[in-house]
């Protein structure tokens, strides 16, 4: 009875352009499983990125090993062919995914292991930060990360 109700309500918003409000599967907010995955006290553990609305960021890094993948707002694994289809394809996360830049953990943090590439910085939406740095000065950048002219240099340099 429930399941034909569903689908009276379902034909009914089509028919006169009404939202209608189906049950949405059970899902856990990106804060929660961050919260249980410290909570597990587990050395190496993946411990989620969120949004600050408690949904989960596109791209997802394995801060023990370095290695990153794209998810959806539910923290699901995007399958490759996707990915253009998702933030995962902004230019920043794009080039993070690129460049899988293996780490160790040094004091519970993922710390790049020196290759002579650093990672990009990136906002939450798969952009690059206006202040980009790697081990040895910081530059500033536009959106899709090219650089501005003669801004490389000091670490304390401010970009906008």
């Amino acid at each position: 009875m429930e399941i034909h109700l569903l689908q009276t309500t379902a034909f009914a918003a089509i028919l006169f352009g009404l939202v209608a409000l189906q049950p949405i599967a059970e899902k856990t907010s990106c804060r929660e499983t961050a919260q249980k995955a410290i909570n597990s006290n587990l050395v190496g553990a993946f411990i989620p990125k969120c949004q600050p609305d408690g949904s989960f960021l596109s791209l997802q890094c394995y801060g023990s090993t370095g290695a990153c993948w794209c998810v959806d707002e539910y923290g699901k694994k995007v399958p490759e062919n996707l990915i253009p289809k998702t933030k995962c394809n902004n230019p920043c996360f794009k080039k993070v995914l690129e460049n899988q830049l293996p780490s160790i953990l040094v004091h519970g943090a993922p710390q790049p292991i020196d290759m002579g590439i650093s990672a990009p910085d990136c906002d939450a939406t798969g952009y690059y930060k206006p202040k980009q740095c790697d081990q040895k000065s910081c530059w500033c950048v536009d959106k899709q990360g090219n650089e501005f002219k003669h801004t490389r240099g000091d670490v304390n340099i401010v970009c906008e």
